[in-house]
């Protein structure tokens, strides 16, 4: 009988109030966490074949390079690094996953910016200017995880 009970104590009204931090994020947020855990994950190999002779092309928010080597490839590879480990923070409902994201957001934002107004080029990077359509993503990313922010760390993670 104790089995039972404990099987059914998921149901129980005590623990319907609790919500999962996960559920506090968009749909449309949960589909750019999958993606950007397996573009960090697969970024990892394409920079090692890279080192060894394999070209790659690697482009965000207006900065592009074919060479794996580049001051721009790095930067980039980078960038998707810190985006897989900000997304497994949020998939697994990390107490820290916000500050990151909103880091996250704030930096993408910033380099989007950037790029739209051809900084990069004056600094001898090559970038494409144009209007970046990430930019909106990214603030509606962060205005999202700032209205989440206060519910997520007040949340307990089941």
């Amino acid at each position: 009988m104790a089995i039972h009970e404990h099987l059914l104590d998921e149901f129980s009204a005590e623990n319907r109030e609790t919500v999962r931090r996960r559920s506090l994020l968009p749909m449309w947020i949960k589909i750019f966490i999958w993606l950007f855990m397996i573009l960090g994950l697969v970024s990892v190999p394409l920079f090692i074949f890279g080192l060894i002779g394999s070209g790659f092309y690697i482009e965000l928010y207006g900065l592009k390079s074919s060479v794996p080597t580049s001051f721009v490839a790095l930067f980039l590879e980078i960038i998707f690094l810190f985006k897989c480990v900000v997304s497994f923070c949020l998939w697994f409902e990390e107490k820290q996953a916000i500050r990151l994201g909103i880091v996250d957001a704030a930096f993408g934002i910033l380099v989007c910016l950037l790029c739209m107004f051809d900084f990069p080029s004056n600094v001898g990077i090559q970038a494409q200017r144009s209007f970046r359509l990430e930019i909106i993503f990214l603030i509606a990313y962060l205005i999202k995880l700032i209205r989440v922010r206060a519910r997520w760390e007040s949340a307990e993670s089941e």
